[in-house]
């Protein structure tokens, strides 16, 4: 099985499912790892979606819209601090 990795780029919009935002120019799919890194424009998931796996870089965000889901079938990399609430 080959895999491909995609980087969020932003460049055309926000919405995850636009070929132009993706670094491969191809909306991600199950054989693909894929990058989020900070960026102009927050991505958002706009319809399901599965990937092979994801890194949200540190300080990136990472949106769903109302009763969507991203599939992560491989791993899932999280950059990011927790805080307690008291």
């Amino acid at each position: 099985m080959t895999f491909e990795k995609a980087v969020w780029t932003g460049a055309n919009n926000n919405n995850w499912n636009t070929p132009g935002n993706w670094s491969t120019n191809r909306i991600p799919g199950p054989n693909t790892h894929v990058i989020i890194p900070v960026t102009a424009r927050t991505c958002t998931v706009n319809a399901d979606a599965v990937v092979a796996s994801i890194q949200i870089r540190q300080g990136a965000t990472l949106n769903f819209a109302k009763n969507r889901k991203l599939t992560v079938v491989g791993l899932l990399g999280l950059a990011m601090s927790f805080h307690q609430v008291y």
